[in-house]
C-alpha cells in the first residue's frame, strides 16, 4: 500500500514521462479545442505550470498509442502527434564559433530533420507496441526507404537502418559542434521539411492504415529558440499543410519575432489559431482541481475509491467531458468533498480563532491602546475586547487608529452590534471591509501562519489557474498527515494547511531565481514589491486593507522597463490585467497583480482588493536597483508606520 502523503509529490509533466495516458485528467474545455481536426497550425500559450507540456504529451503518439491503452479506434490513426522539446543548452550551441549564419541555419534544419524523423519512426513503433497491435496493423519489417538515399547515400533502406542512421547523424552533429576548433568533418545536413515530408510520404504509401494520417509536430518551450530558429519555425508554421503541420507551445510573450527567414510574417487567424490555456482555465478550474485532487489520491491508493466522488475512468474519457461540466449535482458532490478534505474558516470563524490565541489578543490590546493614546482617551482598552463580538472587537483596533471616528462613537457602535441593534459595523460594512486585513495584520508579526490561507477555495485562488502550483500547495499539506492515517478519515487541519501554504509559497519565491535570463531582476522585484505590500498589510489603521496589486501612475515605460514587465508576465511573476478602477485622472491601461501563490511567503492577502500606485521610475528600481535603492523605494511607498531597521530586516529575510 503506497503512502498517500506522497500522492501530489510529482507536479511537473517531465516527472510523468512521455506516456501520460493513465495520468491525464481530461480538461473540461477539451472538447472545445478541436486539435485533432486541425488543418492549421496551433499556438498554445500559458505560464509554466498551466498544463502545456502535459497537454502536448497527451496528443503525442507516446500517449495516444500507449501500451496501457487497450482500444484504439481506427480513426485515431488519422492524427499522429510528434513531440519535440526545445533544449536551451543545445540550441545555444548552434551559433558563433566563427561559422556563417547560413551554416548554423543548415545545422538547425538538420537537427530538426533527425529529431522529427526519429519521432515519425517511433510513432510507428508506438502503434505496433505489442503482438495484438502488430497483427492488427504491422508492416514495419516490410518498409523500404531506398528513396531517402537521394538525401544521403549512407541511409539504409529498412526501418531499423533509417532510425539508426538518424540517431547516429544526430550524435555526429553534437560531436562536430563540440569540436569546431579542431576543424572536424562537417556532417551531411538534411533539409528538415523536405526530408520529413518524404519520410512521411513513404510511410503513408506503404502502410494502408496511415494513408490518411496527419502528422502534427508539437514544439514545446518555443520561447527557448533563438531569433533565427523562431523565424525558421515560423516559416514552417506559415507553409505547413497536410500531411505535416507544425504547432508550438510557449509562455506568454514567448514569440520574440513573427517574421520568417524570408520576407513574410505569421499572423494569428491567417496562419495559426491560438489556444490560451490560462483563459480556458478561468472557467471550471475549481472543479478540475477538485477532480485532480481525488484522482491523484486513487492513483496512489486504490482503497480511497470507496470514499471519493469521482471515477478515474470517467476523468480519462473525452466523451464524458460534457457530463462532468454540465452536471450541477456532480459538481456539488465533488466540490463539497474537496472542501471537506481541505476545510476553510468563515470570516466569523477566523475572528473566533484569532480570539482564542493569547498572543493575538495581546497584539489587539496593544493596537487598541495605541489608538486610544492617539485620541488622548482614558477609556479602558478592555471595553473594546468583547468575546461575544470577536469580529467587531478585532476591527475596532483598526478603527481607533484612524482620525475619523472618536473612541466613544466606536464603543457605542460596538455595544449596538452586541445588542443586535442597527449599527455601523454592519451598515457601514466596517467588518466586511476590514476584518481580513486586521487578522493578517495581527498574525503578521508572529511565527504562527495565518489560518486565513487554509481551505480548498483559497488553494484554488492562490494557484491562479496553475495546476503545478495547486498540486504543490496540496502536497505540502498532505506531507503533514500522520503516517498511519485512515484513508476514510483524511482531513487536513487548518493549522497544517496554513503552514503548508507558507512552505510552498516560499519555495515558489525562491524559484523566481531560475526564471530565465533576467531572473535576478525578477527576484529583486518580487522581494521589493512583496516587502512593500507586507508593510502595507502591517499598518495598524488598515485604512486601505488588502493591497495586492499596483498600477503605474506616472512616468514613461521605457524599453528596459517594458522588457522587465514582459518577462514578469512571461514567467507568471506578475499577471497583467485590464484596469478596473481609476483613482486619479492619470492614464493607466493595466494593473499588475503579484502572483497570489507568493502571498503565503509574505503573509499578505491573495485576494485582488486594492491597488497601489507606483511610478515607472520606482518600479524600474525594484527590478534593477541595489538593496539600498530598493530599500529607499519601499520606504517612500509605505510612507509611515515602519522604522528603517525593521524594514531592512524584512528585505534581508526575503533574500534567504
Amino acid at each position: 500500500m503506497e503512502d498517500i502523503r506522497l500522492a501530489y509529490a510529482m507536479n511537473r509533466a517531465e516527472e510523468l514521462g512521455r506516456d501520460v495516458w493513465e495520468e491525464f485528467v481530461v480538461p473540461l474545455f477539451f472538447d472545445q479545442l478541436e486539435v485533432r481536426t486541425q488543418r492549421k497550425s496551433l499556438v498554445v500559450v500559458g505560464g509554466r505550470g498551466c498544463g502545456k507540456t502535459t497537454l502536448l504529451r497527451y496528443f503525442s503518439h507516446n500517449s495516444q498509442f500507449s501500451s496501457k491503452r487497450h482500444d484504439i479506434p481506427a480513426s485515431d490513426l488519422d492524427y499522429i502527434g510528434l513531440y519535440l522539446r526545445a533544449d536551451t543548452n543545445f540550441l545555444s550551441s548552434l551559433r558563433g564559433g566563427g561559422l556563417t549564419d547560413e551554416t548554423w541555419h543548415s545545422a538547425f534544419r538538420h537537427s530538426l530533420a533527425c529529431d522529427l524523423g526519429i519521432e515519425v519512426l517511433d510513432s510507428l513503433r508506438s502503434i505496433n507496441c505489442d503482438e495484438s497491435r502488430v497483427r492488427r496493423f504491422g508492416g514495419l519489417k516490410e518498409l523500404q526507404f531506398e528513396a531517402l538515399r537521394n538525401f544521403d547515400p549512407k541511409i539504409g533502406i529498412s526501418y531499423e537502418a533509417v532510425r539508426s542512421y538518424l540517431v547516429g547523424s544526430r550524435d555526429q552533429l553534437l560531436t562536430w559542434i563540440n569540436n569546431l576548433e579542431s576543424g572536424g568533418l562537417k556532417p551531411v545536413f538534411l533539409p528538415a521539411e523536405q526530408f520529413v515530408k518524404r519520410l512521411i510520404q513513404l510511410v503513408r504509401d506503404q502502410l494502408p492504415y496511415l494513408r490518411n494520417s496527419l502528422f502534427a509536430v508539437f514544439i514545446d518551450e518555443y520561447e527557448n529558440l533563438h531569433d533565427y530558429q523562431q523565424r525558421m519555425i515560423n516559416g514552417l508554421i506559415k507553409h505547413g499543410e497536410p500531411p505535416l503541420v507544425f504547432n508550438i507551445a510557449m509562455k506568454r510573450h514567448g514569440m520574440q519575432v513573427r517574421g520568417t527567414l524570408g520576407n513574410e510574417s505569421i499572423q494569428a487567424v491567417s496562419d495559426y489559431r491560438q489556444i490560451d490555456l490560462e483563459e480556458r482555465w478561468e472557467t471550471n478550474f475549481s472543479l478540475f482541481a477538485a477532480e485532480l485532487l481525488f484522482f491523484r489520491l486513487i492513483e496512489k491508493q486504490r482503497e480511497v475509491a470507496a470514499y471519493v466522488p469521482i471515477d478515474p475512468t470517467v476523468l480519462r474519457d473525452i466523451s464524458k467531458v460534457p457530463d462532468r461540466r454540465d452536471n450541477t449535482g456532480y459538481q456539488e458532490r465533488v466540490l463539497g468533498a474537496a472542501r471537506k478534505l481541505l476545510p476553510r474558516l468563515t470570516e466569523a470563524d477566523l475572528a473566533t480563532t484569532a480570539f482564542s490565541n493569547s498572543r493575538i489578543l495581546e497584539r489587539l490590546h496593544k493596537n487598541i491602546q495605541q489608538g486610544l493614546n492617539a485620541w488622548n482617551s482614558n477609556i479602558d482598552p478592555a471595553k473594546f475586547i468583547r468575546r461575544e463580538a470577536p469580529d467587531a472587537s478585532l476591527v475596532s483596533g483598526a478603527l481607533l487608529n484612524r482620525n475619523r471616528e472618536r473612541p466613544e462613537t466606536i464603543l457605542e457602535e460596538l455595544e449596538k452590534y452586541i445588542l443586535k441593534e442597527s449599527n455601523r459595523f454592519d451598515s457601514s460594512e466596517w467588518i466586511k471591509n476590514n476584518l481580513v486585513g486586521v487578522v493578517l495584520q495581527l498574525y503578521a508579526t508572529g511565527q504562527t501562519p495565518c489560518p486565513f490561507f487554509a481551505g480548498f477555495e483559497n488553494f484554488v485562488l492562490m494557484a491562479h489557474e496553475n495546476i503545478r502550483q495547486f498540486l504543490e500547495l496540496v502536497h505540502q499539506a498532505f506531507v503533514r498527515l500522520p503516517a498511519d492515517i485512515d484513508v476514510g478519515t483524511v482531513l487536513i487541519h487548518i493549522e497544517d494547511q496554513a503552514e503548508a501554504v507558507r512552505t510552498a509559497s516560499s519555495s515558489f519565491v525562491r524559484e523566481v531565481r531560475g526564471c530565465g535570463t533576467f531572473a535576478n531582476q525578477l527576484h529583486g522585484m518580487v522581494l521589493t514589491l512583496g516587502a512593500t505590500l507586507k508593510v502595507k498589510h502591517q499598518q495598524v489603521s488598515q485604512s486601505e486593507p488588502e493591497i495586492t496589486h499596483f498600477y503605474i501612475q506616472r512616468g514613461d515605460i521605457d524599453d528596459d522597463l517594458d522588457m522587465y514587465l514582459r518577462e514578469s508576465v512571461k514567467w507568471s511573476v506578475l499577471f497583467e490585467e485590464p484596469e478596473t478602477k481609476k483613482k486619479s485622472m492619470g492614464a493607466k491601461t493595466f494593473e499588475y497583480v503579484l502572483n497570489p501563490v507568493f502571498a503565503g511567503h509574505f503573509q499578505i492577502s491573495f485576494r485582488k482588493k486594492r491597488s497601489l500606485p507606483i511610478s515607472a521610475n520606482d518600479l524600474k528600481i525594484m527590478f534593477t536597483g541595489d538593496v539600498k535603492s530598493r530599500d529607499a523605494v519601499v520606504k517612500a511607498l509605505i510612507g509611515e508606520g515602519r522604522s528603517a531597521s525593521n524594514l531592512e530586516l524584512d528585505l534581508s529575510l526575503g533574500d534567504d
